[in-house]
């Protein structure tokens, strides 16, 4: 078999008997993958560590994998190098398959303000089939479902392997700012979108809000200072009563 090695941000393929193996920099961690064994190195500026990798092994039994996570590579590379505004995305090094984004809710939209939490699960055959995504943030929209799952014809129909992760995220925004009707998740909130526009746009502030900001949370905030606050006063006075009445008291 041949074993895939990254040489700057080139791979090569170099012959090796009954072995695969696969070295990426990724986030600053070298990780060298080796099929068939339980433990990759993980060196990070001098220091090295041991760590066990069945789990990704497991997931990562054949070329195909390997392919996958040489692309997935790259996509971070640009992605680095070139920040996304509207968007920011991490990886998981416990798990190289998944990544992590937030997504801000654009400006023409009744998400506006809100920040939403999405997963991006990619596959052993990624850039053939699409990643999976999901929005983890609970969020009010025709093309999600209550579980978090996409409606979205470029994850779906529309698929080439060409897209990347930069395509996907602008088109779900784009979605955010206009519904497809023609990839409905949910059928409730599709009929309230298409009958009481007002009452879709009320409601997917609402859910922003609820969900999406730190509006509650500042609120919650505010009203425990209040109530601390009020206690405060009210052993002041207390305090202030019982002094009172033992100055009058011992006068008296």
């Amino acid at each position: 078999m041949a074993a895939i090695v990254s040489d700057g941000p080139k791979l090569r393929d170099i012959d090796k008997n009954e072995k695969t193996e696969f070295q990426c920099d990724w986030l600053g961690k070298k990780i060298n993958l080796k099929l068939g064994g339980k433990e990759t190195d993980v060196s990070v500026g001098e220091s090295i560590e041991k760590i066990d990798i069945q789990v990704e092994i497991q997931r990562c039994p054949n070329l195909s994998g390997l392919m996958a996570l040489r692309r997935m590579y790259h996509e971070l590379l640009n992605l680095l190098s070139n920040p996304p505004v509207h968007y920011s995305i991490r990886p998981e090094l416990e798990d190289l398959f998944l990544w992590r984004a937030t997504l801000m809710g654009p400006s023409d939209s009744p998400y506006e303000g809100g920040k939403s939490e999405v997963t991006i699960r990619f596959t052993q055959r990624y850039p053939v089939r699409p990643p999976k995504v999901k929005f983890i943030t609970q969020i009010y929209h025709p093309n999600v479902c209550s579980k978090g799952r996409i409606g979205l014809d470029i994850l779906q129909d529309s698929w080439r392997p060409t897209l990347t992760i930069p395509d996907i995220m602008m088109a779900i925004r784009a979605m955010m700012s206009q519904p497809d009707l023609n990839y409905t998740r949910s059928s409730d909130v599709s009929e309230v979108y298409m009958n009481d526009r007002g009452r879709y746009t009320d409601t997917a502030r609402a859910y922003t809000m609820i969900y999406a900001t730190d509006y509650y949370l500042s609120s919650l905030l505010c009203i425990l200072l209040f109530l601390v606050s009020l206690l405060s006063a009210h052993l002041f006075l207390n305090m202030l009563i019982y002094f009172l009445y033992n100055a009058i008291y011992r006068k008296g």
